[in-house]
């Protein structure tokens, strides 16, 4: 875990306490592998923060040599101590002077004692140049040991090192928004890394590194619920490599977890587009009407008056501006005479129907009343002329107020249907793809028949409706486009919900779907969330294998139109893509070319805004 850099300068010195007593410690000896070798004129950078850890140094001296050992530590205490084998020599915390008294091996002992982080430790001569102070253009002189760059120097606090694999829990917050964790990697090596939210706030990114602190590969969001992964990682070298554990300035417990080695990964199943799955419509049954009760919309219920002079409650709800229709009517074989009345919230009457007077065969009617205040409406339904039985009660928001099915078109062949009952709405169903385009027409076979079309989803939302598109009274909907697979419903009404009559329908596919394509397995390789403003980039990066089919994403936010770029290991652009056949996001497929670390460009076209880039394997 330790790399060499040039000293620049002589440094300063200060004179530790050299001992009365050289004390013999045999059991100090460390092992040879655990040693690391100090240069004259060179600086070596570790790191320590575990309480009981300590590094072994050592370097080859001659007698009467005058050096001096001089460490600066960054965030961690330390103490030194020099040995001559077993001899403890010299003692300091900081800075160790004197005259070598043999020709020999002599090691150096680096205590930890609180804190944690990285130290810089030195060997110089007390008594001849740095040779850099000699050369052609020399560099100024730095008072102490010069403080290397390392590559992860800027990119936050240093935690600790990785070597096998395993958990560490972590708190970011204000004064260590960044974490640093540092790996000596081989080249060809395998890693893994998974960052999970534990509690707070903190949004997990990851960022990992090169042995020069270039980015490598990083990810925000492939775990899901915010986590993130960076997967089976291969190492192109040999050297140390950093990982950054990011909250995006937000506080909060984490867990990252290192795995030293491949791990297998299991495709994540797409669903396939499969064809509409036809479901037959379901006329709403006729149900009891408990008096008080609020009615339903197309929902007809069932009450009755069983003596003269009686009369029955019913509410419903209704907005200001909205177009309600209503009909009490006799139960077959029923003699009742019905009639109601309609009041508003402050019980001021609205309405009024008489089955003598709404010409409607034997029933009370009123179309099209429109709502002047919102709120709970009360009818009130008595019977005339000293009748009495029972008699069903329909509302309906809009001119029609029962349902009737009549089945499914077929395409491409014309239909006929007859409205019998004012207030009634014919039902058609419509087994419809994804990428079909189709036209509808309806013409009325009798004059007073003004026919409605909607087409609606099964849920009841209206996506396409039209009343006079055609010729006189005739509707057309000319072209209507499916973006979802379902059985869909197709409405047909009069205009105003009081005549009856005939009238015929066709419709025919404009466009009818291809077969749909099965959506390819995928794997997550990069997910990351983003903001550009105009004329501006934001980079990615994620790290490829020659071969490797992928799909590369971005979906920006409402009004962003963003443009993407793919660069290859050598920073070429070797892709770029604006809108696809659907909306203004880039969605692209390609087989990476070579093994390396690829970058994503995102900028907006004339545009600002937020998205999110997404990398996924492709398996067939």
């Amino acid at each position: 875990m330790r790399y060499l850099l040039l000293l620049l300068a002589i440094l300063t010195a200060c004179t530790p306490t050299v001992p009365e007593t050289l004390a013999p410690i045999p059991t100090l000896a460390p092992l040879p592998e655990d040693v690391f070798a100090l240069f004259f004129w060179q600086t070596e950078t570790s790191q320590l923060s575990i309480e009981g850890e300590y590094d072994w140094w050592q370097f080859g001296g001659e007698a009467g040599d005058n050096v001096f050992i001089r460490a600066v530590s960054r965030g961690v205490e330390i103490r030194l101590t020099l040995f001559q084998e077993d001899t403890i020599l010299l003692e300091g915390t900081d800075t160790l002077e004197l005259t070598l008294p043999e020709s020999r091996l002599y090691r150096v002992r680096v205590d930890y004692v609180s804190g944690a982080g990285q130290y810089d430790i030195g060997l110089g001569y007390t008594d001849r140049p740095n040779p850099a102070d000699i050369r052609p253009s020399p560099i100024p002189q730095v008072v102490g040991v010069p403080t290397p760059t390392s590559p992860f120097s800027s990119l936050g606090e240093f935690i600790t090192r990785l070597s096998e694999s395993r958990e560490h829990a972590g708190l970011l917050n204000a004064n260590s928004p960044q974490h640093i964790y540092t790996l000596q990697g081989t080249a060809d090596q395998v890693v893994n890394f998974e960052l999970y939210r534990i509690a707070g706030e903190l949004d997990p990114v990851l960022r990992f590194y090169d042995t020069d602190g270039n980015l490598i590969a990083m990810d925000d969001n492939s775990l899901g619920n915010d986590n993130a992964r960076l997967l089976n990682l291969r190492l192109p070298s040999d050297g140390l490599y950093s990982v950054q554990v990011d909250g995006k300035n937000l506080a909060g417990d984490y867990t990252l977890v290192f795995n030293n080695g491949a791990v297998s990964v299991e495709p994540d199943v797409q669903p396939s587009v499969a064809p509409t799955t036809v479901i037959p419509y379901e006329t709403p049954m006729i149900r009891f009407a408990v008096p008080d009760q609020r009615l339903e919309d197309h929902r007809p219920s069932i009450n009755s008056i069983t003596r003269v002079g009686d009369f029955q409650r019913f509410s419903f709800f209704a907005d200001a501006g909205e177009r309600i229709s209503m009909v009490v009517e006799p139960l077959e074989g029923s003699t009742i005479v019905p009639r109601f009345e309609v009041f508003d919230p402050n019980g001021e009457q609205i309405a009024f129907a008489s089955a003598f007077t709404s010409d409607a065969n034997g029933a009370a009617a009123t179309n099209g009343i429109i709502i002047a205040q919102s709120g709970a409406h009360i009818i009130i339904v008595t019977a005339e002329d000293n009748s009495v039985g029972q008699f069903v009660i329909s509302f309906g928001r809009g001119a029609s107020v029962r349902d009737e099915y009549q089945g499914f078109a077929l395409s491409n062949s014309q239909t006929t249907g007859t409205i019998s009952r004012i207030g009634t709405r014919h039902i058609w169903q419509l087994a419809l793809n994804p990428q079909d385009v189709v036209s509808i027409a309806v013409s009325p076979n009798d004059i007073a028949l003004d026919p409605v079309i909607e087409l609606v989803t099964t849920t009841g939302e209206v996506i396409y409706r039209d009343d006079d598109g055609g010729s006189g009274n005739a509707s057309l909907i000319q072209m209507a486009g499916i973006t979802m697979p379902a059985t869909y419903l197709l409405r047909i009404y009069d205009e105003t919900g009081t005549n009856t009559g005939s009238y015929t329908l066709l419709w025919n596919y404009v466009t009818i779907a291809p077969t749909p394509t099965p959506i390819p397995s995928t794997t997550m390789l990069m997910a990351v969330d983003g903001s550009v403003i105009e004329g501006e980039y934001q980079f990615f990066a994620f790290q490829g294998q020659a071969g490797e089919r992928v799909q590369i994403e971005v979906v920006g936010n409402t009004g962003f139109d963003p443009v993407l770029a793919v660069l290859d290991p050598n920073g070429e652009i070797i892709l770029e893509a604006d809108d696809n056949a659907n909306s203004l996001n880039p969605s692209v497929m390609m087989t990476l070319p070579e093994d390396g670390t690829y970058q994503i460009r995102v900028n907006g076209y004339l545009s600002s805004g937020i998205f999110r880039a997404t990398v996924a394997i492709l398996y067939d």
